[in-house]
C-alpha cells in the first residue's frame, strides 16, 4: 500500500486510541464543569471524531472529465489540510467482497462505489465524496459529529444522499449498512444484475432502525441518534437562495466509459446532454446505472443528443426533525 495511505491508517489508529481515552473521562469532566456557575465552557462534543480524509472512487479506465477535475480542485481549495485518497483499480485489490468484485467484473462502477464508500468510512473514517460533488464551503463544523449525510431532492421527494457521507471510524450506522453486503451477490439467480440503488437499502435501514416514516420535508434536519444527522437537501446537494450551502451534487453520470458529456441541463428530474464519443468506441450504454433513456438523436459520427430520466428513489421521513429556515 502506498506510503501516503499508510499514514492515513496510522492517524486513524491514533484517533481511535485518543477517542477511547477521552471518552473514559468525558462523563466525569462534563458534570464537574457544569458545577462551575456562570462558566459557559462545556462543549457538546469536546473533540473531533471525523478525521480529515476525503475518499473518492475512480475505477475503470476512463479519464476524468473537466467537471470531475474541477470538483476535485474545489476540495483542495475549501478543505486544505485534508488528505485525498483515490480508490482506484489498484486499491480495489484490497477489498474482498463478492458483491463488489462481481460489480467490478461487470463494469458497473457506480455499484462498486456503493460498497467502497461504506468500506472506507467503516475502516478509516473521514468524508466520502462522489467525484461530481463540488465543495463550496468549509466542512469543519461537521467533524464533531459521528455520522453525517444529507438529503437529495428528486421530483419533490427526498431520499438520503450518498454523494457526501462522513463518519468516525467504526461508526455503528456505517457498520450496519456495510454488513448488508456480507454474502450478497451482484448477480441474481436468473443471471441479471442487482441494480437496486443504495438509497433503497439506506432508506429501509433508517425506517427499521430509527422509525423513519414518510413524508419528509427537505428543509428539515433529521437526527438519527446523538451526533448522527441527516441535513437538509440544500446543505450538500441543491443550493437554495438565502440558505447555507456546503456542497453541490452535479449528478454527472461520470461512470459511463464510452463517451463524455460535454453539456448537461437538468430539468424536472430529466437530463439533456450533448454526448461526445471517444475515438474507437461505440455509443453503447448511453445511460448510467441509475438512468433510463428517454430519447437520443445522432447529430454526427461523434456526437449524440441524449435525454435521460433519473431512476426514482423512495422518500423517507423523520425520526426527529427540526425545521431550518
Amino acid at each position: 500500500m502506498p506510503q501516503s495511505f499508510s499514514s492515513v491508517q496510522g492517524r486513524t489508529s491514533r484517533l481511535l486510541y485518543g477517542a477511547t481515552c477521552v471518552a473514559a473521562f468525558q462523563g466525569p469532566l462534563f458534570f464537574a464543569a457544569k458545577r462551575l456557575r456562570g462558566a459557559n465552557i462545556v462543549s457538546r462534543r469536546p473533540f473531533y471524531m471525523i478525521p480529515k480524509i476525503i475518499h473518492y472512487v475512480w475505477v475503470g479506465t476512463s479519464p476524468k472529465s473537466e467537471l470531475v477535475e474541477r470538483c476535485i480542485e474545489s476540495w483542495r481549495r475549501h478543505l486544505p489540510g485534508y488528505e485525498i485518497v483515490e480508490w482506484n483499480n489498484e486499491r480495489f485489490a484490497e477489498l474482498d467482497n463478492r458483491y463488489a468484485r462481481e460489480a467490478f467484473a461487470a463494469g458497473k462502477w457506480a455499484f462498486v462505489s456503493d460498497y467502497i464508500r461504506l468500506y472506507t468510512l467503516s475502516r478509516y473514517g473521514g468524508f466520502y465524496f462522489d467525484s461530481d460533488l463540488e465543495v463550496t464551503g468549509d466542512l469543519e463544523r461537521f467533524r464533531g459529529h459521528r455520522f453525517v449525510t444529507g438529503f437529495e431532492n428528486y421530483q419533490g421527494k427526498f431520499a438520503p444522499i450518498t454523494a457526501l457521507m462522513a463518519a468516525e471510524p467504526g461508526n455503528g450506522i456505517v457498520e450496519e449498512l456495510l454488513a448488508a453486503y456480507d454474502g450478497r451477490s451482484f448477480l441474481k439467480a436468473n443471471g441479471k444484475y442487482d441494480l437496486s440503488p443504495n438509497t433503497d437499502a439506506i432508506t429501509r435501514h433508517f425506517q427499521s432502525r430509527f422509525g423513519v416514516t414518510p413524508p419528509f420535508h427537505g428543509s428539515s434536519t433529521l437526527t438519527l441518534a446523538e451526533g448522527c444527522t441527516v441535513f437538509p437537501s440544500f446543505f450538500f446537494c441543491t443550493p437554495e437562495d438565502g440558505r447555507e450551502n456546503f456542497a453541490i451534487h452535479h449528478f454527472n453520470g461520470s461512470w459511463i466509459g464510452n463517451y463524455s458529456r460535454k453539456l448537461t441541463i437538468s430539468l424536472f428530474g430529466h437530463r439533456l446532454s450533448l454526448v461526445k464519443k471517444k475515438r474507437e468506441t461505440s455509443f453503447d450504454n448511453l445511460v448510467g446505472d441509475r438512468e433510463r433513456l428517454v430519447f437520443s438523436k445522432r447529430l454526427s459520427p461523434r456526437f449524440h443528443l441524449l435525454l435521460a430520466r433519473r431512476v426514482n428513489v423512495p422518500a423517507v421521513g423523520p425520526a426527529r426533525q427540526s425545521n431550518r429556515g
